[in-house]
């Protein structure tokens, strides 16, 4: 008689709990610096990437949002020269 297969050989998880505890992502999240941050944002906008940056909200009326978020490239302006140049 032939092997039966068990249903654990086939189960794929539905992702729905972390796989890593809370208080270590948040340690790690704690360790980079905004440096490491900024550079990160700047070397994704050169490769052409969607990026998204959160800058101090421009209109002082809206007092519930103190930040927004805006695309970099309306934020960092790289002339068609320069583009060309990083790819």
């Amino acid at each position: 008689m032939g092997k039966r297969r068990s249903s654990r050989d086939s189960y794929k998880s539905k992702g729905e709990r972390r796989n890593v505890s809370k208080k270590w992502t948040k340690l790690m999240k704690r360790e980079r610096s905004y440096e490491d941050r900024l550079l990160a944002q700047f070397e994704a906008y050169l490769k052409l990437k969607n990026v998204v940056l959160t800058v101090p909200n421009p209109s002082k009326n809206a007092t519930n949002k103190p930040f927004i978020k805006v695309p970099a490239s309306d934020y960092w302006r790289l002339s068609k020269n320069d583009k060309s140049k990083t790819s």
